[in-house]
């Protein structure tokens, strides 16, 4: 069976790019993987937020596949905070 792994990063405008999720599955059907950040990323006003997502799996014969990444995000006066 393959394997498929899924890994999220996070960059806030010119900082470095942080992976905040990481994460396997060997179902060959959809699977539904859910993760709030703890702590949150947070962003000043007016800063980029770039997230994002890398897929591979460990068998071609299978391609990993994703559909609709959801990213959630809250507004606090003039911050932005991603979960």
């Amino acid at each position: 069976m393959p394997t498929c792994y899924l890994k999220v990063t996070v960059q806030i405008d010119d900082e470095a790019e942080e992976t905040v999720y990481e994460t396997s599955t060997t179902s060959t059907n959809w699977v539904t993987k859910e993760k709030t950040i703890d702590p949150p990323k947070k962003g000043n006003y007016n800063e980029k937020i770039i997230v994002r997502f890398y897929i591979k799996t460990s068998d071609s014969n299978y391609p990993a596949q994703m559909a609709n990444p959801l990213v959630k995000g809250r507004r606090y006066a003039k911050r932005l905070q991603i979960t």
